[in-house]
């Protein structure tokens, strides 16, 4: 009961707050698995989100880096947990120097280990001192992000709804307890006719506004395979450059030059290999 007067109080100040700033109220919690909650990025604005507590079992066996950046046994352990940093502070360097912070992770085809690295790279960066990261789920056609992070029923409206219209883009924040710095716009359900939304002026101005809202955040974009539609290719225009990713012994070498050949007006800051037979449980080079 402590608890509950405790948090309705802290709840009331903080809708005092968001008034003061011209701000809609917080929504009300989801089905009981989310509550709604306001935090601050590390400007100090507040930001408002569903929270979610992750299974962090759940986490282990996707292999998804742990709070504070550390990694359990499974796939690589503590090697797994150093090869994302570096990729990291590679990525940050070649994008600061540009003045760049939106990001599309692509792949040649589907099983390359794109959404994985883009969960893992937003960790990372969210642990760098003066960053914070969204990772927004465009695969439109087949929405990985929330089943990767085992919160498919939690999610409620999802960026999809965004897009078309039907919900403001400031109720569809998610962010995972134990994850500083860290929102995720999780895709609900797959949709008809992707490409021409993720093409649409309602798209743009979304994504601009995610680009201009924080000097801090690094926004990076998990789209579809770019040799399985037009989708990717089609929003590439967006976003200031793509990571691509792609699977040694599963990528083809044609599948790579013809991704290559399709992205060649947009920088590419790096390719990550993953499933490497090397020490090292993924490889990047640039």
């Amino acid at each position: 009961m402590v608890e509950r007067i405790k948090r309705a109080l802290e709840l009331a100040r903080a809708e005092r707050e968001l008034a003061r700033q011209g701000l809609p109220p917080v929504t009300a919690p989801i089905g009981g698995a989310a509550a709604a909650t306001l935090s601050q990025d590390t400007t100090g604005r507040l930001v408002r989100s569903r929270e979610l507590v992750p299974d962090k079992s759940w986490l282990q066996r996707e292999r998804i880096l742990m709070p504070g950046l550390t990694s359990s046994t499974v796939g690589g352990g503590a090697v797994a947990a150093q090869g994302y940093k570096m990729l990291r502070t590679q990525v940050l360097q070649r994008m600061q120097a540009r003045g760049w912070n939106t990001l599309a992770l692509m792949s040649p085809t589907p099983g390359d280990g794109k959404t994985l690295t883009a969960i893992n790279l937003a960790i990372a960066i969210s642990a760098d001192v003066g960053h914070s990261a969204l990772l927004v789920d465009f695969d439109l056609r087949r929405p990985s992000v929330a089943p990767r992070l085992g919160i498919v029923d939690e999610i409620g409206p999802g960026i999809e709804t965004c897009l078309a219209g039907e919900t403001p883009i400031g109720e569809v924040f998610t962010r995972l307890v134990g994850y500083e710095r860290l929102m995720f716009l999780c895709a609900g359900k797959p949709v008809l006719g992707s490409s021409e939304l993720l093409a649409a002026a309602k798209t743009r101005a979304i994504v601009q506004e995610l680009k201009a809202q924080y000097a801090d955040r690094i926004v990076l974009f998990d789209l579809p395979p770019v040799l399985g539609g037009d989708d990717a290719v089609a929003f590439a225009p967006q976003v200031d450059a793509v990571l691509l990713v792609i699977a040694e012994g599963h990528t083809k070498t044609e599948d790579i030059s013809r991704t290559f050949e399709l992205l060649r007006d947009k920088p590419v800051v790096g390719t990550v290999l993953n499933r490497s037979r090397s020490d090292f449980g993924a490889e990047y080079a640039y």
